[in-house]
């Protein structure tokens, strides 16, 4: 797969080391198929399906705080370091 991404394989690698050292760290950021495929399933058999739906408490709170964050730079300072900027 980072073969195939060109110019972007830098990003690509440094952002594939950070999600393996948080699964590493045991962050609480990482879900495995199951845990995403029974948040899916609820949504799906639910009476009204929501317009947006998170599959983890960290993903709840990391776009709950990238919605407030009115301009997007806060965002960025945190997450340019994901892909090694």
């Amino acid at each position: 797969m980072v073969a195939q991404a060109g110019p972007y394989a830098p990003a690509l690698t440094a952002y594939a080391q950070r999600v393996q050292a948080m699964d590493e760290a045991d962050t609480g950021t990482s879900q495995t198929s199951d845990e995403v495929a029974a948040v899916v399933m609820e949504i799906l058999t639910a009476p009204e399906m929501p317009f947006r739906t998170q599959t983890s408490n960290w993903a709840r709170d990391f776009v709950g705080w990238s919605l407030s964050d009115l301009n997007g730079s806060a965002v960025l300072r945190e997450t340019r370091g994901w892909v090694g900027q």
